[in-house]
């Protein structure tokens, strides 16, 4: 899945499970101005910059939030607080899914 925001932005989404096991399962690499972050199965994150690489994350344990998030979101509804989630990006994300489903049937890309 590829998202084009107005901005001139571009996001690549691959979901696959053809890979080999021993390969990572989750990559999430980020280019903005010359710099390239990567973060590798939510264990550890590279940064390079200016020729340079730096190694980030001492712990092999993997994070991905969800505890966090769990957490959060219950703190919220026994305070009263507000959603711990935007709820405009909640909708957002939701419209994003289901645009999937429509590019896929339409056999081509659909504007959000």
């Amino acid at each position: 899945m590829s998202l084009n925001f107005a901005d001139g932005s571009l996001a690549t989404i691959a979901y696959t499970a053809l890979g080999d096991t021993a390969y990572s399962k989750e990559l999430v690499e980020a280019f903005a101005g010359g710099t390239v972050i990567n973060i590798n199965d939510f264990r550890g994150m590279t940064v390079t910059a200016a020729g340079k690489e730096q190694k980030q994350g001492r712990s092999m344990e993997q994070d991905k939030g969800h505890a966090a998030e769990l957490e959060a979101f219950a703190k919220a509804v026994a305070s009263g607080g507000p959603a711990p989630a935007d709820e405009a990006e909640i909708v957002e994300s939701s419209f994003a899914t289901i645009a999937v489903l429509e590019s896929l049937q339409r056999g081509g890309p659909v504007d959000l």
